[in-house]
């Protein structure tokens, strides 16, 4: 993840960026940062949030929000509908809510740089260390934080007294030298710790998911395991399918080459075994015309490749061929070799069929 970037949001709507060095936050110029997308988290002036500790009892999620709502409307200047609402916690029958102007929460939000993503929201308030049955008081020139177990506010330092009258205080205060320098580094320290469920980023501004340059690779790199990891897999099928294919055209070849052979066979029987039969029947002929016709066969179909034999007919010791090629050269060299190995071969007739030209061929020894 890209380094998070904290800051400082001012009640005059002045936004100061820190980064973190070795335990001391340091003033950042967002023009330094190379990398889009860094996650922010934000202090925002205490007086903007105002704390409310309500007693609600335990109940349904969409119940618990019509009995905030409810108890609510006596408490606001405005609208409820001009509030964003958050839950912080329920403890027993009492919860802690937080309220804040949209208009002043989107205007935060609608000033924070595009190369950020606010992923916490948190008043300077919740910052302060709370104990229970005590109030924790931050005096900051002219002005107070408070903090107890279920409250929280900014107030001018002239309250003070009517504030905190019969309460047991933890008071907290930066000296005149460096206060403001001392007052944000308290501040920034204790956000850096604080766990991300306190926040008023919830519901429809909820942050955002942060895609980084790291997760940008690992995402690219996993969309090409994956594309891949189809690419093989469809690679399968269409290698499956074609193989079918293939095998259903030889069987369909062999069977009918069988018939061609075994003309009085009613089904296809042990082909295998019914073909070395009748080629046994002349392994002791060495003049077996057959053999040497389908011998010279093969031989001569090895040279010429690119001429395919569609079936063979052998009848009264002539082997009918019906072979297909290009163009008649491929046909008048094939017929040719035959020739030269002493056969007698003769062209019966050819006709162009799809482009392609198929002859018929009677070979005699």
């Amino acid at each position: 993840m890209s380094q998070i970037i904290y800051a400082i949001y001012r009640a005059n709507h002045q936004i100061d960026f820190f980064i973190e060095k070795n335990g001391i936050y340091h003033a950042v110029n967002l023009t330094d940062l190379t990398d889009d997308q860094h996650p922010l988290k934000i202090v925002i002036p205490g007086e903007w949030v105002v704390f409310h500790d309500l007693s609600i009892p335990n109940m349904s999620s969409a119940k618990r929000n019509k009995a905030i709502a409810y108890q609510l409307e006596d408490q606001l200047i405005h609208e409820i509908e001009q509030y964003h609402i958050v839950q912080f916690y329920q403890e027993k029958t009492n919860i802690l809510v937080a309220t804040i102007e949209k208009v002043l929460f989107e205007q935060i939000l609608k000033n924070i740089p595009d190369k950020l993503v606010a992923i916490q929201i948190i008043p300077e308030t919740l910052l302060l260390p709370v104990e229970d049955d005590k109030t924790t008081v931050l005096i900051d020139n002219d002005r107070i934080l408070l903090r107890e177990a279920k409250f929280a506010m900014s107030a001018q330092y002239d309250d003070l007294q009517e504030l905190v009258r019969d309460k047991e205080i933890i008071t907290m205060g930066v000296g005149q030298q460096n206060a403001i320098a001392c007052l944000e580094q308290y501040f920034l320290s204790t956000l850096a710790s604080t766990d991300e469920k306190i926040n008023l980023l919830t519901g429809a501004y909820k942050p955002k998911y942060i895609v980084n340059n790291k997760n940008r690779y690992i995402s690219v790199a996993l969309l090409s395991i994956v594309s891949i990891f189809l690419l093989f897999v469809l690679t399968s099928i269409i290698e499956t399918i074609y193989l079918a294919a293939k095998n259903h055209r030889l069987n369909t070849e062999i069977e009918a080459n069988y018939y061609e052979l075994f003309p009085s066979a009613t089904s296809l029987v042990a082909p295998e075994a019914r073909v070395k039969r009748l080629l046994g029947q002349g392994e002791n002929d060495t003049d077996s015309v057959f053999l040497n016709l389908l011998y010279a066969i093969s031989q001569t179909a090895k040279t010429h490749q690119q001429v395919t034999i569609e079936n063979m007919r052998f009848e009264n010791n002539a082997m009918t061929l019906t072979v297909n090629a290009q163009n008649a050269n491929q046909i008048d060299d094939f017929t040719k070799d035959f020739t030269h190995a002493g056969m007698h071969a003769v062209e019966q007739s050819s006709t162009l069929f799809n482009g392609q030209l198929k002859s018929i061929i009677v070979l005699k020894r």
